[in-house]
Protein backbone atom coordinates (compact mmCIF):
# COMPACT_ATOMS: atom_id res chain seq x y z
CA UNK A 1 0.00 0.00 0.00
CA UNK A 2 3.06 2.73 0.76
CA UNK A 3 4.26 1.87 -3.20
CA UNK A 4 0.89 3.39 -4.48
CA UNK A 5 0.98 6.36 -2.20
CA UNK A 6 4.85 6.85 -3.21
CA UNK A 7 3.23 6.37 -6.88
CA UNK A 8 0.65 8.79 -6.43
CA UNK A 9 3.16 11.35 -4.88
CA UNK A 10 5.84 10.78 -7.77
CA UNK A 11 3.25 11.29 -10.66
CA UNK A 12 1.93 14.58 -8.62
CA UNK A 13 5.31 16.48 -8.71
CA UNK A 14 5.90 15.16 -12.40
CA UNK A 15 2.40 17.07 -12.99
CA UNK A 16 2.74 20.18 -11.20
CA UNK A 17 6.15 20.89 -12.50
CA UNK A 18 4.92 20.55 -15.86
CA UNK A 19 2.09 22.72 -15.46
CA UNK A 20 4.54 24.84 -14.17
CA UNK A 21 6.73 25.42 -16.72
CA UNK A 22 4.14 25.69 -19.11
CA UNK A 23 2.69 28.48 -17.20
CA UNK A 24 6.84 30.16 -17.32
CA UNK A 25 6.87 29.39 -20.66
CA UNK A 26 3.74 30.96 -21.47
CA UNK A 27 4.52 34.36 -20.11
CA UNK A 28 7.75 34.14 -21.06
CA UNK A 29 6.27 34.28 -24.75
CA UNK A 30 3.87 36.99 -24.05
CA UNK A 31 6.30 39.26 -21.57
CA UNK A 32 8.06 39.77 -24.80
CA UNK A 33 8.19 43.17 -26.18
CA UNK A 34 7.04 43.37 -30.04
CA UNK A 35 7.74 46.98 -31.17
CA UNK A 36 5.32 48.61 -33.11
CA UNK A 37 5.93 49.39 -37.44
CA UNK A 38 6.11 52.03 -39.48
CA UNK A 39 3.38 51.62 -40.72
CA UNK A 40 1.02 50.22 -37.69
CA UNK A 41 2.35 53.92 -35.96
CA UNK A 42 1.14 55.57 -39.06
CA UNK A 43 -2.73 54.39 -38.59
CA UNK A 44 -2.81 54.91 -34.88
CA UNK A 45 -2.00 58.59 -35.53
CA UNK A 46 -4.57 58.77 -37.99
CA UNK A 47 -7.04 57.68 -35.61
CA UNK A 48 -8.32 61.22 -34.65
CA UNK A 49 -9.11 62.46 -37.56
CA UNK A 50 -10.16 59.41 -39.19
CA UNK A 51 -13.09 59.21 -36.12
CA UNK A 52 -13.95 62.99 -37.15
CA UNK A 53 -14.26 61.92 -40.37
CA UNK A 54 -16.13 59.04 -39.55
CA UNK A 55 -18.76 60.73 -37.76
CA UNK A 56 -19.16 63.10 -40.41
CA UNK A 57 -19.63 60.64 -42.99
CA UNK A 58 -22.00 57.57 -41.43
CA UNK A 59 -25.40 59.24 -42.39
CA UNK A 60 -23.55 59.86 -45.53
CA UNK A 61 -22.85 56.28 -46.00
CA UNK A 62 -25.83 54.43 -44.91
CA UNK A 63 -27.71 56.35 -46.85
CA UNK A 64 -25.52 55.96 -50.16
CA UNK A 65 -25.98 52.03 -49.42
CA UNK A 66 -29.68 52.33 -48.90
CA UNK A 67 -30.08 54.26 -51.95
CA UNK A 68 -27.95 51.83 -54.15
CA UNK A 69 -28.36 48.70 -53.21
CA UNK A 70 -31.34 46.19 -53.49
CA UNK A 71 -30.48 43.68 -51.00
CA UNK A 72 -29.46 41.51 -53.46
CA UNK A 73 -25.85 39.90 -51.61
CA UNK A 74 -24.11 39.81 -55.49
CA UNK A 75 -24.31 43.63 -55.98
CA UNK A 76 -23.21 44.50 -53.01
CA UNK A 77 -19.42 44.45 -53.70
CA UNK A 78 -20.04 46.94 -56.81
CA UNK A 79 -21.67 49.13 -54.05
CA UNK A 80 -19.22 49.10 -51.85
CA UNK A 81 -16.59 49.54 -53.96
CA UNK A 82 -17.60 52.85 -55.50
CA UNK A 83 -18.79 54.07 -51.82
CA UNK A 84 -14.93 53.33 -51.18
CA UNK A 85 -13.57 55.28 -54.36
CA UNK A 86 -15.56 58.25 -53.08
CA UNK A 87 -14.49 58.24 -49.78
CA UNK A 88 -11.00 57.67 -50.48
CA UNK A 89 -11.21 61.06 -52.92
CA UNK A 90 -13.22 63.53 -49.89
CA UNK A 91 -10.31 61.87 -47.74
CA UNK A 92 -7.36 62.93 -50.00
CA UNK A 93 -9.52 66.25 -51.03
CA UNK A 94 -9.50 67.08 -47.10
CA UNK A 95 -5.64 66.06 -46.72
CA UNK A 96 -5.98 62.85 -45.18
CA UNK A 97 -3.96 60.11 -46.33
CA UNK A 98 -6.36 56.92 -44.86
CA UNK A 99 -5.37 53.29 -46.38
CA UNK A 100 -8.36 51.66 -48.13
CA UNK A 101 -8.44 49.35 -45.51
CA UNK A 102 -8.80 52.09 -42.94
CA UNK A 103 -11.99 52.92 -45.03
CA UNK A 104 -13.54 49.62 -45.22
CA UNK A 105 -13.29 48.85 -41.78
CA UNK A 106 -15.26 52.60 -41.87
CA UNK A 107 -18.21 51.43 -44.02
CA UNK A 108 -18.22 48.25 -42.66
CA UNK A 109 -18.84 49.35 -38.70
CA UNK A 110 -21.50 51.91 -40.43
CA UNK A 111 -23.13 49.56 -42.18
CA UNK A 112 -23.39 46.97 -39.10
CA UNK A 113 -24.16 49.19 -36.31
CA UNK A 114 -27.10 50.62 -38.39
CA UNK A 115 -27.99 47.32 -39.12
CA UNK A 116 -28.17 48.06 -43.20
CA UNK A 117 -27.59 44.45 -44.28
CA UNK A 118 -26.30 41.46 -42.63
CA UNK A 119 -22.60 41.57 -41.01
CA UNK A 120 -21.41 38.43 -42.93
CA UNK A 121 -22.47 39.78 -46.39
CA UNK A 122 -20.78 43.00 -45.50
CA UNK A 123 -17.60 41.05 -44.32
CA UNK A 124 -17.75 38.92 -47.96
CA UNK A 125 -18.57 41.95 -50.05
CA UNK A 126 -15.53 43.98 -48.25
CA UNK A 127 -13.34 41.20 -48.98
CA UNK A 128 -14.28 41.30 -53.13
CA UNK A 129 -13.71 45.15 -52.72
CA UNK A 130 -9.63 45.89 -53.83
Amino acid sequence: MNTWIVLFLVFDILVMLGIVLFVFRLRVKVGTVVLPTASSLEELSQIRPLMEFAKDRQERIADYVRSNWSGVPDQLPGVLSSLVDQLEGEARAQGHTFSRDLLKTLVATTLRSRRISRPDDVGNALEKVA
